[in-house]
């Protein structure tokens, strides 16, 4: 199942990584430009400071990025 999250704000950033974490592959879309990504560098930002804690691992960190992706349309994003 594939879950689209349209908005890429704190919330949006939120319930990206969750639904990333319970391993559902996510996709972020944001009307302003450049938001998507920064949602997701926001997201590896705060997987390295689980990772320092030792709350979870870096191979972890990866997969869940991996199943994170960003794009530019709300028809991609929803496809």
């Amino acid at each position: 199942m594939k879950i689209a999250v349209l908005g890429a704000g704190t919330m949006g950033q939120g319930i990206a990584q969750v639904t990333a974490a319970a391993g559902f592959s996510t996709v972020v879309f944001d009307a302003q430009e450049g938001r998507a990504e920064a949602a997701k560098k926001g997201i590896a930002a705060q997987l390295e400071k689980l990772v320092a804690k030792g709350t979870t691992t870096a191979d972890a960190s990866a997969l869940l990025l991996a199943s994170i992706a960003c794009e530019a349309t709300i028809d991609a994003a929803c496809k």
